[in-house]
């Protein structure tokens, strides 16, 4: 059962074997495929397919064709390359350069807290992104000057090498092209959305993209967003009103010339930004030493990847495979998780999560014996292991429940049940007096 969820999807797609789901956003899904050729050759590439409801949406058809087209005309070590481009069974699919390693925004959720990345890595991040966007900025030709309009955490990869490369360019917009994409719609992840984009401006800016890459910056070096709210129409009237934090507050350690560039790359009005990805990216380079940063990167994605599969793994076998855990000797409290040093740099000298391995409720650790000893003594299967254990398990609860144990509750009852008949003993005699004061006088 764990094998076919994790191979689930179409086996083949065009010229491509499909060996696994990559993921799906609102309009296409990914999956990692392989073309196969003779000589034992294999090409490993990530297959963009458009969702079927959407493959009769003959404006969504050209959109993503036009994507296909964009792409394809970039060619930069720091954007994804386009491998092959076509329809199959009435879908459109755009096959691309498969990236080993992580997105942005899953290598920040698995950080440890307060999820600041170095200066140094930072500064790496920044540059890198800053010349793929010079590169689409300036690319000329046919297309004209292409703006990517969605550069967020999703879309950037960073590679086991620490190779950074910016991808999905299926939003982005030549100034010169079709009035396909000339639409007033709003497109994009609006906690990365540059004002005059939320506006509505109709002539995109390359300095929109300056922006989105400012508040990726701001993000990794805080471990927050600058903009604050619990959805997105918060973002958005945070944007609109210029309500953000300043870099400062949350990140006091950070040097100033980095505060300075963050700042100006977040300013509302383009004007007052960087005037093109290429200035940026010759602020950001005294800031970082390329070689020891890639390194270094590298080494944090292969760490975190590393640690990531095996949590997964187990938790999807215990939830999907339906035979009994072997059996398993008692198991000790666990170490606390270490933080990933960053090689060649130092360890992050921020606040670290304490680790409490006592703060867990004793009933927990008592149904947990109990599992392991109904495992040893029959087996059965994980959902009988867990009603078993917990009929069997003491009355004591976990304080967090809302209940206590039954050793507090029996003296505090009888106290209680003593209490009141005092009273009540009381009551009855001043009763007595009462009526004894009305029959006499």
């Amino acid at each position: 059962m764990v094998e076919r969820q994790l191979k689930s999807g179409p086996e083949r797609i065009g010229p491509f074997e499909i060996e696994r789901r990559l993921g799906a956003g609102g309009m296409a899904e990914a999956f990692e495929g392989v073309r196969r050729g003779p000589g034992g050759f294999e090409q490993r590439v990530c297959v963009k397919r458009v969702l079927p409801a959407y493959s009769t949406d003959r404006d969504f058809v050209k959109l993503f064709e036009r994507e296909a087209r964009v792409a394809a005309s970039l060619s930069h070590r720091n954007v994804t390359r386009v491998v092959d481009f076509g329809s199959d069974g009435g879908c459109h699919y755009l096959a691309l350069e498969l990236v080993e390693g992580m997105d942005l925004r899953r290598l920040l959720r698995v950080l440890p807290e307060p999820r600041q990345v170095p200066v140094q890595l930072v500064a790496l991040l920044g540059m890198e992104i800053a010349e793929a966007l010079q590169h689409a900025h300036t690319r000329g030709g046919r297309l004209g000057v292409v703006v990517h309009r969605d550069v967020s955490p999703a879309n950037i990869m960073v590679s086991l090498d620490g190779d950074v490369k910016l991808t999905d360019f299926g939003i982005s917009k030549a100034l010169n092209e079709s009035p396909l994409t000339r639409s007033e719609h709003v497109r994009g992840n609006v906690w990365y959305m540059a004002p005059e984009q939320l506006e509505g401006v109709t002539r995109n800016d390359p300095r929109s993209d300056l922006f989105s890459l400012g508040v990726v910056l701001f993000e990794c070096l805080a471990g927050q967003r600058p903009y604050r709210g619990a959805t997105d129409v918060a973002a958005m009237m945070a944007l609109s009103e210029g309500r953000r934090t300043p870099i400062r507050e949350v990140a006091p350690h950070l040097p100033e010339s980095m505060s300075m560039i963050v700042e100006r790359l977040l300013a509302r009005r383009p004007e007052d930004r960087f005037q093109d990805a290429g200035a940026l990216a010759e602020a950001l380079a005294p800031l970082t030493s390329v070689a020891s940063a890639r390194r270094a990167l590298g080494q944090v994605v292969r760490d975190l990847r590393d640690r990531e599969p095996r949590r997964r793994r187990r938790a999807q076998v215990a939830v999907d495979d339906p035979r009994p855990a072997p059996p398993t000797a008692p198991q000790s409290a666990p170490e606390p998780p270490s933080e990933p040093v960053v090689a060649g740099l130092g360890p992050d000298r921020g606040p670290k999560p304490r680790w409490r391995p006592y703060a867990m409720a004793p009933g927990v650790w008592a149904n947990a014996d109990r599992a392991a000893e109904l495992r040893r003594r029959g087996g059965g299967s994980a959902p009988q292991l867990a009603a078993s254990a917990a009929s069997s398990a003491p009355a004591e609860r976990s304080p967090f429940s809302g209940h206590t144990s039954t050793a507090p509750v029996l003296p505090v009852a009888r106290a209680v049940w003593v209490g009141a008949l005092v009273a009540a003993f009381f009551v009855l005699a001043l009763l007595s007096l009462a009526c004894a004061w009305l029959f006499l006088f």
